[in-house]
């Protein structure tokens, strides 16, 4: 939505696969939750919305307070599979 309003002009993005390259301008946390640059924070993928709204509380709080949110919601992604990622996913999966 901010792309296509477009408040994204010139600044980095989370971007999903196959919309190009991820964010590499500032990673406070892991590279799924988020996309800091100045004033923008985006996300992306299915886990996105935990991932951003802990990112986000990280910043606007505390690292603390996020990851006591984390702990509360018991948030502990454990995927069967270590295909999360293009760099990760075997060729096959990545075809698909």
């Amino acid at each position: 939505m901010l792309g296509a309003a477009g408040l994204l002009q010139g600044y980095a993005r989370r971007r999903t696969v196959g919309d190009g390259p991820s964010c590499a301008i500032r990673r406070d946390a892991d590279q799924d939750a988020g996309c800091v640059d100045r004033n923008r924070v985006t996300g992306g993928g299915v886990t996105a919305g935990i991932d951003f709204a802990l990112t986000l509380v990280s910043l606007l709080v505390d690292r603390q307070t996020a990851e006591a949110i984390q702990l509360r919601l018991e948030y502990n992604p454990a995927p069967p599979f270590n295909a999360g990622s293009p760099d990760t996913a075997p060729p096959k999966s990545s075809r698909s």
